[in-house]
């Protein structure tokens, strides 16, 4: 009998749980309107961003929906019986378990919003929170759309671990380009380089003569220190300058 009793209460803080989703999809609106640049093609918040903001939702509904259960506890107890030495018990249980969680979440805040990552149309892709370089590449008149599909791990029933595919897609004019496609490799290659996507862009917009000049010419400094960066190969270096140096650009 005491089971069915709690049934309602499950009820209650359930439907608490799904009144939370709409306000993640807020925040989430609330997060890109703070962050994405008017030029960014392509927006999105991180996993561990929107993890953080899923969190917060549902503890601040539970919280509220918690408040309320507590007051009708207090209100039958005291109708009932008069007891008070439980109402003491339950508001510091509250506090402890609802409102301290809360202060970590709002202090979490400004790691919660800078959390993101964001291509522009000339395919600058930015990370402002963990501060990734953004990449050059040579297209002003194509767009560039990344299509953010975190990577995802689920077993089968053979046991074989699946995963998400990232897109990566060119627009022009009224055509599209499937850049994956493009990617030398792109079978074995799981997460490309930069390098990987920026040969394969260029690749694929000479093949299908999508207009483009080099905007940001790389120079002599520019040579030396990718000399210098143990990331970049001799091959790699030689590309980088034939495609974006100062004589290619001029």
């Amino acid at each position: 009998m005491n089971k069915l009793k709690r049934i309602p209460v499950i009820i209650y803080y359930m439907i608490g749980l799904l009144l939370s989703v709409p306000f993640v999809d807020l925040f989430v609106s609330f997060q890109e309107y703070l962050t994405r640049e008017p030029g960014d093609v392509s927006w999105a918040p991180t996993l561990a961003s929107y993890t953080m903001i899923y969190l917060m939702c549902v503890w601040i509904m539970l919280t509220v929906f918690g408040f309320f259960h507590l007051i009708f506890i207090n209100w039958r107890n005291r109708k009932r019986d008069g007891k008070k030495e439980d109402q003491e018990g339950h508001w510091v249980m509250w506090l402890l378990l609802g409102v301290i969680p809360l202060v970590l979440f709002i202090l979490c805040l400004p790691l919660t919003l800078g959390n993101y990552v964001a291509a522009d149309e000339r395919g600058f892709m930015h990370d402002p929170y963990w501060g990734w370089d953004r990449v050059l590449y040579p297209w002003e008149e194509s767009r560039i759309q990344f299509d953010y599909d975190y990577y995802s791990e689920e077993d089968d029933d053979e046991g074989r671990e699946l995963e998400v595919e990232p897109q990566y897609i060119i627009r022009h004019g009224e055509k599209t380009y499937d850049l994956w496609e493009a990617i030398v490799d792109a079978d074995a290659t799981e997460h490309p380089t930069q390098f990987e996507i920026i040969r394969a862009v260029d690749s694929l917009a000479r093949k299908n003569q999508v207009p483009f000049q080099v905007k940001h010419v790389l120079g002599v400094e520019h040579e030396s220190a990718m000399k210098q960066d143990d990331d970049f190969s001799p091959e790699q270096i030689r590309f980088l300058m034939e495609r974006f140096g100062s004589e290619y650009g001029e």
